[in-house]
């Protein structure tokens, strides 16, 4: 008799642990969905943008404007809506461009997603040649 009020307690004490864990990771899986779309959403608007650079010259932008493509005020993945601003500085060449992309939600205004940005990129770009070159790619977490 003794033994079974042992075993009780033992399962009872199991079965609050266990679902005490599986709250927790209800809650981290949750967590991490949303990150994860924030993070891929910034990418994606990103890489979209760098293509836009690439084949559209802008010259040089010492303040940060936005170089989302034609038609786009943002983008959006997985509910998320990213916009992308760009700075760019032409060489003394004037046929290479080096550009700085910065994503943040679609909600923040330039100056602020310069400062802060969820994904920092930079990339130069050769006019004369065609040739792109990703630099830097910082995922800001």
């Amino acid at each position: 008799m003794i033994l079974a009020l042992i075993f009780i307690g033992i399962m009872a004490i199991l079965v609050t642990v266990m679902g005490s864990l599986t709250i927790t990771n209800l809650a981290a899986t949750a967590g991490l969905k949303t990150t994860r779309s924030s993070d891929y959403s910034a990418e994606a608007a990103t890489e979209a943008a760098i293509q836009v650079v690439r084949y559209q010259s802008f010259g040089a932008y010492p303040s940060p404007s936005s170089c989302a493509p034609t038609g786009w005020a943002s983008n959006t993945v997985d509910q998320v809506t990213m916009a992308v601003y760009c700075q760019s500085v032409a060489a003394p060449s004037g046929y290479t461009r080096a550009v700085t992309l910065s994503s943040c939600p679609s909600t923040t205004g330039a100056t602020a997603c310069v400062a802060s940005p969820v994904l920092k990129a930079q990339a130069s770009f050769n006019d004369l040649s065609g040739a792109m070159q990703v630099t830097s790619w910082v995922l800001n977490r």
